[in-house]
């Protein structure tokens, strides 16, 4: 059948059905297309010096997660030509910083040095770091580890009274200044050391003394005795601010009444 006035043969139409069905996808086709094109690198740079893969670039690389709304990069190789700072003058390489990433480290080496830190951050991540910034941050880490000088020593009388509690008999005493209220010596001795010195350790008394290498010093005086291996035997210690003659005579005085029962 023809249409003589347009010359139209509709009895061809039928032949054309399925085009808006085959049309009906083509410009998404041409984006998945554009989407698969494998990861090119060698971008012209920006203005502000960067270079950066494209959105579609980027989707080929990334899954969305269960959640239905946040997305992983799985791979790629995106370049990025702005280079960071990665000296000692860069800020945000901080001691609270470096602290975080070593803790766990730092827990279980204890002995963990500052250089050691600096070799760390530097193999893991690039970063070169001032010996002082390493130096920070194992401090922050010891301090989050075993305390702050700071608060030992304002628990120093609350730590007396738990000794005295676990070990009845013994002695535990700090002393400070009454006028300003600073510390002056703390004495420890346990009673079993007292009461081995005197029941059955020879009647000889060592002194000894050593430094505190602590943020605020001071020294750690001891009295020390013999076995029958003739092998040392702590009897009490007094941690002072300076070793001399009065510092002795102190201590000795609060211990002699628990050691002069020896026979």
């Amino acid at each position: 059948m023809k249409n003589k006035r347009d010359g139209l043969d509709l009895e061809r139409c039928n032949e054309f059905e399925n085009v808006d069905i085959e049309l009906d996808d083509i410009y998404s086709k041409g984006e998945d297309d554009k989407a698969k094109t494998p990861l090119t690198v060698g971008f012209k740079e920006l203005e502000v010096g960067m270079q950066w893969a494209t959105v579609y670039e980027a989707g080929e690389h990334m899954r969305r997660n269960n959640d239905g709304h946040t997305m992983v990069l799985r791979h790629g190789n995106f370049q990025n030509s702005c280079g960071g700072k990665l000296g000692a003058d860069n800020t945000l390489c901080n001691a609270p910083w470096v602290a975080r990433e070593v803790e766990a480290l730092v827990r279980d080496v204890r002995a963990m040095t500052p250089k050691a830190i600096k070799t760390r951050m530097k193999t893991q991540y690039g970063v070169e770091i001032s010996y002082w910034t390493a130096w920070n941050a194992r401090q922050i880490c010891m301090e989050s580890i075993v305390g702050s000088y700071d608060q030992g020593y304002h628990d120093l009388p609350s730590l007396c009274v738990e000794i005295l509690k676990s070990n009845p008999g013994g002695i535990a005493r700090t002393w400070r200044q009454d006028d300003t209220l600073q510390w002056t010596g703390t004495l420890v001795a346990f009673k079993a050391s007292l009461n081995g010195f005197v029941k059955g350790y020879r009647p000889i008394l060592g002194l000894d003394g050593c430094f505190l290498k602590g943020k605020y010093g001071g020294v750690c005086l001891s009295v020390l005795s013999l076995d029958a291996n003739n092998g040392l035997f702590p009897i009490g210690v007094y941690m002072c601010r300076t070793e001399c003659k009065e510092s002795w005579l102190d201590f000795l005085s609060k211990i002699e009444p628990y050691l002069s029962t020896h026979p």
